[in-house]
């Protein structure tokens, strides 16, 4: 079995993306006209391109928190909604005392404050 990652990891994994998602974005914008529409981040990107990368629950737990605070609430309601019933439906599954668990004491006490500002504990 792998060792988790810790939420840093798990965001540092996910701001690699960004600059590939921007350097995209630029390169069509030169040459199409295409720019930024309502909605789209470049942390959607991010967890499109990571999405089921992770097979421990826990992972999975600290990607979607992870892409709420990085959407910081500009996500478009939907995926709000999405990230929000996932989490849950992985908390009502496994427990958020036993994915806690799992977690050092710092990103356990990490997540759970971004589970608490995002309003989902």
């Amino acid at each position: 079995m792998s060792a988790i990652l810790s939420y840093k990891e798990i965001m540092q994994r996910m701001f690699y993306y960004y600059p590939i998602y921007c350097r995209t974005k630029i390169r069509k914008n030169k040459s199409s006209g295409f720019s930024w529409v309502e909605g789209e981040l470049e942390v959607g990107y991010a967890l499109n391109d990571m999405e089921e990368s992770f097979v421990n629950p826990v992972e999975d737990l600290m990607l979607q928190t992870a892409g709420l605070v990085l959407s910081a609430g500009r996500e478009p309601k939907v995926a709000f909604d999405f990230a929000v019933a996932h989490i849950k439906g992985i908390i009502e599954v496994h427990g958020l005392a036993f994915l806690m668990s799992q977690l050092s004491e710092q990103d356990a006490l990490q997540i759970k404050l971004d589970l608490q500002l995002l309003d989902i504990i």
